[in-house]
């Protein structure tokens, strides 16, 4: 029989938590205003809406709009703030 080991994985380092979360705690401060948190690609804008970067506890909402440069100016709010 095979044998296996029974743990939980490592913390994620995906998205630089430590930078998404000061970014959430930051945008619960001011909830429902809009804030430019990123210029690159347009897939954090994405990531933000569906969680994968995870900015700590709220809703947020984000969007995105094309710079000059051909990158992306990445707007995030949150919306509803939990305790």
């Amino acid at each position: 029989m095979a044998e296996i080991k029974w743990q939980d994985p490592p913390e994620s380092k995906l998205g630089r938590p430590s930078k998404w979360v000061e970014i959430g705690a930051q945008l619960r401060k001011r909830p429902s205003k809009w804030a430019l948190v990123h210029h690159g690609s347009p897939t954090v804008a994405t990531n933000i809406k569906t969680g994968r970067l995870r900015l700590g506890p709220g809703v947020f909402e984000a969007t995105s709009r094309k710079a000059e440069d051909g990158r992306h100016d990445i707007y995030a709010r949150c919306v509803e703030a939990e305790s």
